[in-house]
């Protein structure tokens, strides 16, 4: 990947690259993984967008336990407030948060706290 491209092309391309299966798509991945150490709060917005933008229940479960798995894994206790209180409002991101996998490999107390926000009603 030469050049970083916005937002809405990499959430674009990341969810193509479920649909298709297109390697050339690849550089969504690695442009949302990037962000994880050098913008967080950027790869937490696309993964909000990415949420928001899947089509089917699939989708929305490649992402969750891609992005927003990775996420709460490497920045949970900087996101867990907000992930509170997006699921309680929220269900579509509620049933994102349920597809997150590995969650207890989260530091402090972010495994039981995601656990929690997918369960409420």
């Amino acid at each position: 990947m030469s050049e970083q491209k916005s937002d809405a092309e990499l959430v674009d391309a990341y969810l193509r690259h479920f649909v298709e299966k297109d390697d050339s798509l690849f550089w969504a991945w690695q442009q949302l993984q990037g962000y994880l150490t050098s913008d967080p709060m950027r790869a937490w917005n696309v993964t909000l967008q990415l949420i928001d933008a899947a089509p089917e229940p699939e989708a929305l479960s490649y992402v969750a336990a891609g992005p927003l798995e990775d996420l709460l894994y490497a920045c949970g206790e900087q996101f867990i407030d907000k992930v509170e209180h997006l699921a309680s409002g929220d269900p579509k991101f509620r049933r994102a948060l349920q597809g997150v996998y590995n969650e207890s490999e989260s530091p402090g107390d972010v495994h039981d706290r995601v656990r929690k926000a997918a369960s409420q009603q």
